[in-house]
Order: structure tokens, then sequence, then C-alpha cells
């Protein structure tokens, strides 16, 4: 790397960390994803349980445990609070940026590789999950990583793989389990079918990836960790994780069931503006694709992180249980097909000379200006359509000054744009967005906290209060576990909740969302401690209630 190369590397890692860490201690814990990942590494340290998870003081055999010992390190190291249990998931995207910088610098070019490195880190999927205390953006951060060594040792001539690839899948695979051996394996079996022409360039590209060592690494470093999980729990945690939990969500026998076109609203919103360009790049993609036996290095790279995109977002469509977060972890190859072709279109607008008038534009110019076009229309809409009617106070201002950067630049891009100065044009979309998801994201979840969560918070207030005896009905409600520090029972029928009530200390209290509406037997009404109609704190001393008199 020359010197000019690690002034951008230097600049990108800047970039990164002013888009990740700040606000990731401005708002609490988000109920009922974000707070497990709280709640389980405190119980793990409290318990000195470091096996397996635990929630609610009872082993959570849901997920392997090497990203809660991830947690448990900055706890260690800064306390038990909001940033420490945020920062290993804001560190993850951090360093795929960082790293999505210097492998393509290798294989597309700098300019390729600096607009990749900024199209990653300005994604707002991307740099939402990044924001909050789940794995996926360090499964995303582990399996992506591995997946550049892969691409870059397959698009070279010479050079075989290096086994820190293989070290980073296994611990993907501590991560969240054989979920990434099969993208890995799926994506590496696509790309071969497209560049191969007979079985020996197969052979020599799979020589590349030293199959042989992939599988002592992954066994070693793999196998031990379930073996002990599964002799620890007597079998229990080889049943709920890999034939519930996995299997059980290819199969759709999970929970999350969405319609098979959930995920095109996800990726145009989570990946906006940019997945535009995208979209754009279908054509010259294809060209690539018709010469696929005869490639240069820069497109064996573009082709394998399309053969990426394509399995991960594929596969993960095809599965009837669907999330958001799921499809993060193709993120890096989004980045570098968009950051591929923007870098082409201005290659071959600097060597074009404009010969038409400015009203006069081809399909190319077009195409470079809608996504800034409905960026700063989008912008807009929000601002007045959404912001000003939903949130006040500081969050207004954050919301207001985030959008407002980004209609600025993006209306500075779009006359640029328009001036046919595109290399400015670029330069200020990517200010725009990164700016603006810089503000917005630590904003949004602020705003989204403040609405939806400081109630629960408010009613915890008062059970510690009351010094009450609580459970959750049908939903635990991991921050209740969490500021209480005490099992919290999570009751699924008027049954159970009759057991409740006879045990314990007095009063008994019930936290329920609005669903509770639905059972009469409660008589809510008349029960009522705490409420927003979004969340219900009931006190149900003496349920079942005996000549309908409230306690």
């Amino acid at each position: 790397m020359q010197r000019k190369d690690w002034i951008a590397l230097l600049a990108i890692f800047i970039m990164s960390l002013i888009c990740f860490l700040p606000g990731l201690n401005a708002y609490g814990m988000l109920d009922p994803t974000d707070s497990f990942f709280f709640e389980v590494p405190r119980e793990m340290i409290q318990c000195s349980h470091y096996v397996t998870p635990l929630y609610n003081y009872i082993d959570w055999l849901d997920k392997p445990a090497f990203s809660f010992w991830l947690t448990i390190v900055f706890y260690k190291l800064f306390g038990i609070n909001d940033f420490s249990a945020r920062l290993p998931a804001a560190l993850s995207g951090v360093i795929l940026v960082v790293a999505t910088y210097i492998f393509a610098l290798k294989k597309i070019g700098k300019r390729a590789a600096v607009l990749s490195a900024v199209i990653l880190s300005s994604s707002p999927l991307f740099l939402i999950v990044g924001h909050v205390a789940l794995s996926d953006e360090v499964l995303s951060m582990l399996f992506g990583l591995s997946m550049l060594f892969i691409g870059a040792a397959l698009a070279s001539n010479k050079q075989k793989i290096n086994l820190i690839a293989y070290v980073l899948l296994a611990l993907a695979v501590l991560c969240k389990g054989p979920i990434a051996l099969v993208l890995v394996s799926g994506t590496v079996c696509l790309y071969l079918l497209a560049v191969s022409n007979s079985l020996n360039v197969i052979q020599e590209n799979l020589s590349k990836l030293r199959p042989i060592a992939a599988i002592s690494v992954l066994f070693g470093l793999c196998l031990p960790y379930y073996y002990f999980a599964h002799v620890t729990t007597s079998g229990a945690f080889t049943d709920q994780f890999f034939l519930r939990q996995n299997l059980g969500r290819l199969q759709g026998k999970v929970n999350h069931l969405e319609p098979v076109w959930f995920y095109l609203p996800v990726f145009l919103a989570g990946y906006f503006p940019w997945c535009f360009y995208l979209l754009f790049s279908v054509p010259r993609l294809k060209k690539v694709l018709a010469c696929r036996f005869k490639l240069t290095e820069r497109q064996e790279f573009i082709v394998f992180c399309l053969c990426w995109f394509i399995f991960v977002g594929g596969l993960f469509t095809l599965v009837p249980t669907r999330l958001p977060t799921y499809i993060v972890p193709f993120s890096p190859a989004v980045a570098v097909l968009i950051g591929s072709y923007l870098d082409i279109l201005l290659k071959v607008k600097a060597m074009k000379k404009c010969v038409s008038s400015p009203q006069k534009k081809g399909m190319e110019d077009i195409c470079i200006s809608f996504p800034p076009v409905l960026a700063l229309i989008c912008a807009i809409i929000v601002f007045f359509l959404l912001i000003a009617k939903m949130v006040k106070g500081p969050v207004f201002m954050a919301l207001s000054s985030g959008l407002l950067v980004t209609a600025v630049f993006s209306s500075f891009s779009l006359q640029a744009f328009w001036s046919r100065k595109y290399n400015k044009a670029v330069i200020s979309l990517c200010m725009a967005s990164v700016l603006g998801c810089a503000i917005l994201v630590p904003a949004s979840f602020y705003w989204f906290y403040e609405s939806h969560q400081m109630v629960i918070n408010q009613m915890i207030g008062i059970v510690k209060e009351k010094d009450a005896n609580l459970a959750t009905l049908f939903s635990p409600v991991p921050s209740v576990v969490f500021y209480l520090q005490r099992q919290v029972p999570n009751v699924e029928s008027l049954e159970e909740l009759s057991v409740f009530c006879k045990e314990g200390k007095r009063p008994h209290f019930l936290l329920a969302s609005r669903n509770c509406l639905k059972m009469s037997e409660l008589q809510v009404n008349e029960h009522i401690v705490s409420t927003d109609s979004k969340w219900y704190l009931l006190n149900v001393e003496g349920f079942p209630w005996k000549n309908n008199i409230a306690p």
C-alpha cells in the first residue's frame, strides 16, 4: 500500500467510527431482542456460567455463546451498561468497513475501494444492526472477512487462501451456528459453476481454498464447544439449537413467518439510495458474465461478490422464516458491486467529451442522477409528513438536522450531476448518505426508546417501589429481568397466572401488552396500576377474582 492508500484507510477508519460509535449509550435497551443481549451476558457473569447462555437464570439454548463472550469482555472492561453491550456490534461494523476497503483496494482499484467502504458504512440496514446489541453484526463481520479472504484467493492466479479465513469462519459458526458454513459453501459452489468450463478448473480453484486445512481448523475449533454444550445440557442444547432453531427455521416451524416478497422492501430501504445503482448495474454485470471463462482478476472478484449476493439473498428468500437482519451478511458484496459500478461510470464519463447539450442526456446520465433525486424527494417528504407530526423536543431537532444535512448534500449532488460534474456529484451523495445515516440512525433509536421503552422502565420502577412479585404475560420482557436482577416468570395461561398469584411475596403484579384486553377474565380496567394503552401493569393479587372485587 502506498502513502495515499494509508491516508485513505485512516480516513475510512475515522468515518466508520463516526458512523457507528456516537449514540450507543444515548438510549437504553430495547425490548424484546436487543435487551436479550444485555441480560444474557450479565447473568452469565453473575452465575459464573460461561458454556451456554443464561436467560431468566435458566439455560437459554437458542444460540451459542461466542457473541455473549464478546459482550462479557466489554462488560468486564467498561462495566455493565448500554455502551458495553452494543460495542461488539459497532466495532464489528467498523472492522468490516475497513476490511472491505483493504480487500477491494487490491482487487478493484483505489476509487472503487473507497466507494465500497463509504457505501457499506452508509447503508441504513447495516448501520442500524451495528447500533443494537444483536449477534447479526458480529456474524456479518466474521463471515464477511472469511468471504473476502476466499474471494481474494479465488480471484488470484497463484494466491492460496490465508488460514485466518477459516479461523474467522469457525468463530462465525460459534456465533450463530452452521448457517455460516451453508452460506460459504453455497456461494463458492455458485461461483465455481459460473466461472469454470471444466472439471480441471474447478479442482484448481478448490486447491486454492486448501479444503483439508479448512476441515481441520473448523472441526478443531467448533467441535469441542458444541460437544461440551451437548454434554453439559444432557443433549438439550443440540435438540433446541440445531433441530428447532436451525432446522425449524429452514422449515418455517419457528416464528417470523413472512411473505416471499418480504426482502424486496427491506433491501430497497436498507440500502437506500445505493440500491438503485445495483439495479442499474445489471446490464454491465450481464456483459461480464457473458465472458465469464476469460475474466480479469477484478472481474473475477466482482463475479464472486455477485454470487455472494445472489446466494445469500436467494437462500433467505426461499426460507419461510424471515427477518430483516438475515440479509445483513451480504452487505460487503452489495457495497463492492455498487462501488465497482460507480467507478466504471466515473471512468466512462471522464473519457467522454461533452458534445451534447445538458438537456440531452443518455441513459447512463439518467441512471447516475436518478438515485440522488429520489433521495432528495424522500428526505423532504419524511421531514414534512412524518417528523413534524410524530416527534417533538430534542429528538425532533436531531432528526431534523439529519434530514436537513441529507437534503442539502443531495441537492448539491443533484446540481452537480445535472452540470455533469460527476466526481463532485458522487462525493456530495456520499457525504449526504454518511452524515445523514450517522445522525438519523441513533436519533431514531432514541425516539423509539422514548416512545416504546420508557413506559416499561417506569412500570419497573413501580414494581421496585412496591417490592412486588412480577410476572409477564405470554411474551418475555428481558429488560424487566435486567433491572430487577431476579427471575421473572412468564405466564402463558390463566391457570399459570393463578399458580403465580399463590406463590412468593405480595403484592403480585402482571406486565402485559394490549393483548391482555382480549382476556375478559383479567378484568383489566378494574386492576390497572399503570398503562400507556400499549403496555399494562396490573395488580393481580388474589386472582382468580371473587365477586368481581379488586384487591
